[in-house]
């Protein structure tokens, strides 16, 4: 893939001719003795043609285009493996491009660039690894992707990156998914483990009791006591009205019982009765009289006579009278406790039967609760099992993870030449730099409990200072290009990049690319400030200083500058915050 031109349908845009080898879109300021020489650069367009690029190949919408670009298309022509392509995206509807005359939407432009570019089979795609996170790897775009080596994206997660990264490397990123499947899955069980505990009924009954072997136990127990009441339960279809006879029987003896009290009652007052003597004799009656001095003649004495023997007829009758009284109620007791024998009798019989049956409603509920029984142990057992089973899945996972732990050291061991290859070639690079600093691009295990299964460290001693880590950024940008594991044949930096760099750095990196590109195989584009030349006269020869200074002219694409707006990469000033 080789970039063309990148035009607008704006007259006042500076249309971009790309060429092979190097090529260089320079910055310059009006004023050359300006002591701020940083900030007079900034503005005219430089770090807006790699964002107008990304926004040619399917970035996401850029929101600023469409605010302040309205009605701007940009278009940009590429060559991909032999074939011409012109690509056009409207700043004002951003869902589409035209792709060599046809409407497409972006997603299926960038699937069609994942297959071209780097040889994606339709239904072989690979979560993480798309035609936008891997062309990022030839475009550095944000301020921030020049702050560290393996840094391209914003937020894009440590998995990501590696399985990128990787890619480009040409590891076997297979091994990389399956690692962080692997621990997804792990992560996933501990979720759902979590979500039971959190279970009400669960946790009303089960959760943080240690015991619940126990309580299994006990609930078995439980439910096989109740089982067998059910089983041994006799239901009577008559239960009811048996219970309501047996009910009046017991009501009716109790009432007997209350008449028989009664009748003793009765008895005992007539015995009572019997047992007093009134009778009133004629002699007493003369000697209590004759106490008080009163004589009775004899006259009285007979009339006394006559009425004593008439109130002793009275009580010999009264006596008579109790005594068939008495007759009476005793026979009424006899036949009253007759009929509590024959009623005890008929109780009996009936309270046996309801001994041996139950109603139905009291088997209904024996049986409801056998069966909340039953459901509070199945719910039981289903938590324990359910525990073990992540448990075990887990453990599986890990045991999982340790075996494909094997299988990633086993592959590290049998390519190993692969493997020397990617270190020589960032090496190769480093030392055009450094010749005296060790540095080298390990790739070595990650066997923590995590998704990451290599970790790929390109390293250069020394590199806290800025200008190092900078270096290592362009070195290890080489090595995937170089490496080819794609068919991108570009690597477009900003000026950023060469910011913090000291002359001898920049001397070396020019050296590189141009070296690099002599063959026309490779396209090496970057946006620079016209200091990057005078910069490098300190550290060489005159004859060397004219050569570079040459080379950069010869391959200057486009120069901007800050003189006027027509100068500028869009032929006006507009404030585009893009890269925040």
């Amino acid at each position: 893939m080789y970039l063309r031109k990148l035009s607008a349908n704006n007259p006042g845009f500076h249309t971009i001719y790309f060429k092979d080898g190097l090529n260089f879109i320079v910055g310059k300021r009006e004023n050359p003795e300006e002591k701020d020489l940083k900030n007079t650069y900034n503005g005219v367009g430089k770090s807006l043609a790699i964002e107008l690029i990304h926004f040619c190949l399917g970035s996401k919408k850029i929101d600023v285009f469409k605010e302040n670009l309205e009605g701007w298309i940009f278009t940009l022509e590429f060559n991909l493996n032999g074939e011409e392509y012109i690509v056009s995206r409207n700043c004002s509807e951003q869902n589409n491009v035209i792709l060599n005359g046809k409407k497409v939407s972006v997603g299926k432009y960038t699937d069609l660039l994942l297959e071209k570019v780097f040889c994606f089979e339709k239904d072989n795609k690979i979560k993480y690894l798309t035609f936008r996170s891997l062309i990022s790897r030839f475009i550095r775009r944000n301020k921030s992707s020049y702050t560290k080596y393996d840094k391209y994206q914003d937020k894009e997660t440590d998995y990501a990156k590696l399985i990128n990264n990787a890619f480009l490397l040409g590891l076997d990123v297979n091994l990389i998914e399956t690692k962080m499947l692997l621990k997804k899955s792990i992560d996933e069980l501990d979720k759902n483990k979590k979500i039971v505990e959190k279970d009400p009924i669960l946790k009303e009954y089960f959760i943080g009791n240690e015991d619940l072997d126990f309580e299994i136990i006990d609930l078995k127990d439980e439910v096989k006591e109740l089982e067998n009441k059910v089983k041994e339960f006799k239901v009577a279809e008559n239960y009811r009205n048996i219970q309501e006879e047996a009910d009046i029987l017991s009501y009716e003896i109790r009432e007997i019982r209350n008449k028989i009290s009664l009748s003793e009652n009765s008895i005992r007052k007539i015995e009572k009765s019997i047992s007093i003597k009134p009778e009133i004799e004629l002699d007493k009656i003369i000697e209590m009289y004759g106490e008080a001095k009163l004589l009775f003649e004899d006259k009285v004495k007979k009339k006394l006579n006559e009425v004593t023997d008439f109130h002793n007829k009275l009580l010999l009758n009264r006596k008579e009278r109790l005594e068939k009284q008495k007759e009476t109620f005793e026979k009424a007791k006899e036949d009253l406790q007759a009929e509590i024998i024959a009623k005890g009798i008929e109780l009996d019989k009936k309270m046996k039967f309801l001994g041996g049956y139950g109603a139905l409603e009291e088997y209904n509920a024996l049986y409801t609760k056998l069966n909340t029984l039953r459901n509070k142990l199945e719910k039981a057992t289903d938590y324990k099992n359910l525990i073990e089973t992540y448990d075990d899945r887990a453990a599986q996972a890990n045991i999982d993870i340790e075996k494909q732990k094997l299988e990633a050291s086993k592959y590290l061991k049998e390519h190993k030449e692969m493997l020397e290859d990617i270190m020589a070639t960032f090496r190769y690079y480093s030392k055009a730099f450094y010749k005296n600093k060790a540095s080298g691009l390990d790739i070595k295990i990650n066997d923590g409990l995590n998704q990451i299964r290599f970790d790929i460290n390109a390293k250069i001693t020394g590199d806290s200072s800025d200008g190092i880590s900078e270096v290592c950024i362009f070195c290890f940008d080489m090595t995937l290009l170089k490496l080819k594991k794609h068919n991108v044949n570009f690597l477009f930096h900003d000026s950023r990049l060469f910011s913090n760099m000291d002359p001898r750095q920049r001397l070396s990196l020019l050296k590189i690319v141009d070296e690099e590109t002599k063959n026309g195989k490779i396209q090496y584009i970057s946006s620079i400030n016209e200091d990057m030349i005078s910069t490098i006269r300190d550290v060489t020869n005159e004859e060397e200083y004219q050569h570079y200074k040459k080379l950069i002219d010869q391959n200057t694409i486009l120069t901007l500058t800050d003189k006027s707006d027509e100068d500028k990469l869009l032929g006006m000033t507009i404030d585009l915050p893009y890269d925040k």
